[in-house]
């Protein structure tokens, strides 16, 4: 789901394969717009315990490919949701400006057209980020390992990754409720529209039927 990953890399190492890899990207993400986050683990063989968690890293007593995978999983999913969020705050500030337009003039200033590629946008997110992402779910390596599994949850909560979803969630389902409400507003105009063009058109039709009887 576009994020990268590393492990024990320098920042000019990591930057020059970041540019490689957008070079065989369809949808590169501009520089600017790259979202970053940074872990400490370290690795201490004398330990008696498998793991020890501190508030600004985790301790292991071995890096293995179970704690790789589950590391890099979380982290991968913090940036990726960083990335996502951003999106979605877009789109409530492109509501906000549309209420606040409506309240100062009392009429609804957008296009069906807009609100259809919002409505869009805010189910594609949702559907990425629940199915692609899958940040309510443990991973296989956690489900295999016991230890790999208190690694993740650590980091989840590290990283607040659960609760951040729970408000990215209620974003988007306040986005879809504008939207919907929006839509109805623009729905009633239609048939408004439509129902005094069918009255129009029967009182025209009684009028041409009124002066053809007094002409005759």
């Amino acid at each position: 789901y576009g994020s990268v990953v590393f492990f024990n890399m320098a920042l000019e190492e990591r930057e020059g394969v970041l540019k490689l890899a957008t070079l065989h990207s369809e949808a590169p993400i501009v520089t600017a717009d790259w979202k970053k986050d940074d872990y400490t683990v370290k690795i201490r063989p004398e330990m008696k315990a498998w793991s020890q968690f501190k508030a600004d890293h985790t301790a292991l007593k071995q890096l293995d490919l179970d704690a790789i995978s589950v590391i890099g999983t979380v982290l991968a999913q913090t940036v990726a949701l960083h990335h996502y969020e951003a999106k979605v705050d877009e789109m409530i500030e492109t509501f906000s400006k549309i209420n606040t337009k409506t309240e100062q003039s009392g009429k609804l200033h957008t296009k069906k057209d807009q609100l259809f590629t919002l409505v869009a946008r805010n189910n594609s997110t949702l559907t990425f980020v629940s199915t692609k992402m899958r940040i309510m779910a443990r991973s296989d390596t956690a489900w295999k390992s016991a230890t790999a599994d208190q690694v993740m949850e650590h980091l989840r909560r590290e990283f607040d990754l659960i609760k951040r979803f729970e408000n990215f969630d209620w974003k988007l389902d306040t986005i879809q409720q504008q939207a919907k409400f929006y839509l109805d507003i623009i729905q009633n105009q239609k048939s408004d529209f439509l129902e005094w063009t069918i009255i129009i058109l029967i009182a025209i039709e009684i009028c041409v039927s009124l002066y053809d009887m007094s002409s005759k």
